[in-house]
């Protein structure tokens, strides 16, 4: 089974890890008790392993540049989305 190289695949890939950040630091008590002091510590986590599927999506081996460009596209969108909220409660 192939993957394809699509452009909207990589966004939603790269929703997946904005998603969980922001479910475990919004509706679930693991990013007030784990991290009190850094509130955005679970969204730059959630960057890192964007980031690190650009990484292993850009790879030659892989070659599937549409993938890695959805991904990063919805990195950025999700960490200026999450600085604007954050920025706003304060």
């Amino acid at each position: 089974m192939s993957m394809r190289n699509n452009f909207f695949l990589g966004l939603l890939l790269g929703l997946c890890a904005p998603l969980i950040a922001l479910g475990l630091t919004e509706y679930s008590l693991v990013g007030g008790n784990l991290f009190p002091r850094q509130p955005l510590f679970l969204y730059a986590l959630a960057a890192g392993a964007n980031l690190l599927l650009v990484r292993v999506f850009y790879a030659k081996q892989y070659s599937r540049d549409k993938i890695a460009k959805g991904i990063l596209v919805i990195t950025f969108i999700a960490m200026l989305v999450f600085l604007y909220m954050y920025k706003m409660d304060m």
